[in-house]
């Protein structure tokens, strides 16, 4: 049975509606499937795939001596002068300011409760209008869920961090990420605006587990002018794979072009979060796992191929990205299906275990 056709029997088994699996071995392209139903250049809503943009442009910024991950956040966002959290029922004050280290490893506190009241009250006040540097301050008005740097949640983090950005650069965050990263990259499909024309339809699991087209929309954009850093992209599989293919290459892409040192690159997955700290919001990318800064980190050795210190993420429609520096692999899987977490979780390890089985077999011919 070829490549192909696996791939196929796992889309047939689960009934996935819509799949594009792209695979290299440093920049070339070993293994490619779309279902039948597509072309491969479709324009996904990418939403926390977005996130290692935000990581990439942050790390930019540190490199060039215009950001520290030490940096207070305060001081870009006054506002964060105070904060305060919850424990046991009570409000109390941190004595610590979120620092730039704590936005990237999600130990700032923050969440993503989009329903907050002081988030919506922003909307109320100036419509569309209002822009990501409009809404930040909005994020701390609600006590965070823990003491800062004490614990980890899942969360906002990286929409401050673009905002942290902006104030540095004097661009939005969409400006600098297409003039630093997608242009350079020639990712041409790739963007942060909020333009869903010719975005392909995404599809949603119901909680009956049927899969249905949903609406083109995205909770975490809480406004037509506002630039989410950590869930805003929109881009093909393909043009994805370029920023990915720079990563696993030591921060070089295919054309060339440097998006980070390789010592930048490698302080992504250096000292991550262990498991047992970030689990509790963190189980959907299993026990081999903690967090590093804005990534995953595989803690060890997978047993099929996947070699520790390999780092990537997902997005809440399914899609997700491997970079496998030790072996110069890297995987980007667009699925397309929002809260795919019903009915397709292990998915991702299904395909990427017959592509690390297809590798081991073309070694041994």
């Amino acid at each position: 049975m070829t490549f192909q056709e696996r791939i196929q029997k796992i889309v047939d088994k689960h009934g996935l509606p819509y799949l594009d699996v792209v695979a290299f071995n440093g920049y070339q392209s070993i293994f490619r499937y779309v279902t039948p139903n597509a072309t491969g250049e479709e324009r996904l809503q990418m939403f926390s795939m977005s996130k290692i943009f935000t990581v990439v442009s942050v790390m930019q910024l540190i490199e060039k001596g215009k950001l520290s991950l030490k940096d207070k956040v305060n001081k870009f966002f006054p506002c964060f002068n105070e904060t305060y959290y919850l424990k046991d029922g009570k409000v109390l004050k941190n004595k610590k300011i979120i620092t730039i280290k704590n936005l990237l490893q999600m130990t700032s506190g923050l969440t993503y409760n989009v329903d907050d009241p002081n988030i919506k009250e922003v909307y109320n006040q100036k419509g569309d209008t209002a822009t990501l540097k409009d809404f930040i301050p909005s994020f701390i008005k609600t006590p965070l869920c823990f003491k800062v740097g004490t614990s980890f949640e899942y969360g906002l983090s990286h929409d401050v961090l673009a905002g942290v950005v902006e104030v540095v650069t004097g661009l939005t965050f969409d400006e600098y990420v297409e003039k630093n990263i997608f242009k350079p990259l020639g990712m041409d499909s790739a963007t942060f605006k909020n333009d869903f024309e010719g975005v392909y339809p995404k599809y949603e699991c119901r909680e009956d587990l049927s899969v249905a087209l949903a609406p083109i929309d995205n909770v975490l954009i809480f406004s037509k002018n506002y630039i989410s850093g950590g869930a805003g992209l929109i881009c093909s599989v393909m043009d994805y794979a370029k920023i990915v293919k720079a990563l696993t290459n030591g921060g070089v892409a295919e054309n060339g072009y440097r998006i980070l040192e390789e010592k930048t690159v490698n302080s992504l997955i250096k000292s991550p979060l262990p498991n047992e700290f970030v689990k509790h919001s963190f189980y959907w990318q299993g026990e081999d796992y903690g967090y590093g800064l804005g990534v995953r980190v595989r803690l060890k050795d997978s047993g099929y191929g996947i070699n520790k210190g390999e780092f990537g993420w997902d997005g809440a429609c399914g899609a997700f990205w491997l970079s496998d520096k030790t072996s110069g692999i890297s995987i980007v899987i667009g699925m397309n299906v929002f809260a795919w977490e019903r009915k397709y979780h292990g998915i991702h390890a299904e395909i990427l275990k017959e592509i690390y089985a297809e590798m081991n077999k073309e070694k041994q011919i």
